[in-house]
């Protein structure tokens, strides 16, 4: 190779080295704005993530409460049914007269369990003529 062509060379070499440094330089740069972006977004969405769940928070408070009232609501429902069918109902005696279910007497019972767990039952006879 003649010493013409080896400079041309050496010149066109030279130019894409410094390209290519400049490239390297550039991406270098894209590279740390675009984590600092990729932090920023972390910080904001960390920041949304938070705020939406303290709404799920005060939401699911806000329907607990709402379970509590309605269970105590029921509570006193079944503990103002209860009063109610044992005011209403007579209460056998041996001396009132009244048959036992064995003696062919017609009966139904009714059940609940409100509040403590506890079944609390009722039984109604009625006396066939």
């Amino acid at each position: 190779m003649d010493g013409e062509t080896r400079a041309y060379l050496d010149t066109v070499l030279e130019g894409l080295r410094r390209e290519i440094r400049a490239g390297a330089a550039e991406t270098a740069d894209l590279r740390r704005e675009l984590r600092q972006e990729m932090r920023e977004t972390a910080v904001e969405t960390r920041r949304h993530f938070d705020v939406v769940g303290e709404s799920i928070r005060s939401d699911v408070r806000a329907v607990a409460e709402g379970v509590a009232a309605n269970s105590e609501a029921i509570e006193r429902l079944g503990t103002g049914l209860r009063r109610r069918w044992t005011r209403a109902l007579p209460r056998p005696t041996p001396s009132s007269g009244w048959r036992s279910r064995s003696s062919g007497a017609t009966s139904a019972s009714v059940g609940t369990s409100v509040g403590s767990g506890a079944d609390q039952s009722v039984s109604l006879t009625t006396l066939k003529p």
